[in-house]
């Protein structure tokens, strides 16, 4: 049975390219190393979702996609390196009348990224990820003065959205959460948690 998910060039690119900046850059955690991608059928349609952590930031991304043939949900970790690469060899959406729409293909230990002008195949890779998704159960609380590593910011500010940015508070020594847009077919919804440092 054939499992794939049809997504705008576009979209692909930005997910990919704003991940990866909170991909660790340590080799000695190779599973970190790699973003977490699932896709998955919710009622009739589908949701393309990539994550990425270093332990202390984590950045998550979720677009929403026509459902999914095949299996009803899949998963698996491909280097971040890997997905860099493929960004660079994708279609640039200036050369065409309609915006290019890549099929992204799910074997074991295979991924096939097939467009009109090319097909990328790229390895996964074994482990298991964080369960990133306990981490972004939260409430929101008052936190008392706090700053911010440079680089956290300055990766907020790479992040492919051009909408404004919602910041949750969840209490000192706890992590920040800002979340940009709606999810939508047009818009990748992101959040983006990382570690603050207390002041006072």
């Amino acid at each position: 049975m054939t499992n794939q998910i049809k997504v705008p060039v576009t979209a692909l690119s930005n997910m990919i390219t704003s991940v990866i900046l909170a991909a660790s850059k340590d080799a000695t955690l190779p599973t970190i190393n790699c973003v977490y991608i699932e896709w998955m059928k919710e009622n009739d349609a589908g949701v393309l979702i990539m994550t990425a952590t270093d332990r202390y930031q984590l950045l998550n991304a979720k677009l929403a996609i026509p459902a999914p043939e095949g299996q009803e949900s899949v998963a698996f970790l491909i280097h971040f390196k890997d997905l860099a690469d493929l960004v660079k060899s994708l279609p640039k959406v200036a050369k065409y009348e309609e915006e290019p729409v890549v099929t992204i293909g799910y074997e074991p230990n295979k991924i096939t990224f097939d467009w009109t002008t090319g097909t990328t195949f790229l390895e996964t890779y074994d482990g298991e990820f964080p369960k990133y998704r306990t981490i972004m159960q939260h409430k929101s609380a008052a936190a008392p003065v706090i700053s911010f590593n440079v680089k956290y910011l300055a990766n907020l500010a790479k992040v492919k959205s051009d909408t404004r940015w919602r910041f949750e508070f969840t209490g000192a020594h706890r992590p920040v959460f800002a979340y940009s847009t709606d999810l939508d077919e047009r818009s990748v919804q992101y959040i983006y948690m990382f570690m603050p440092i207390r002041l006072t």
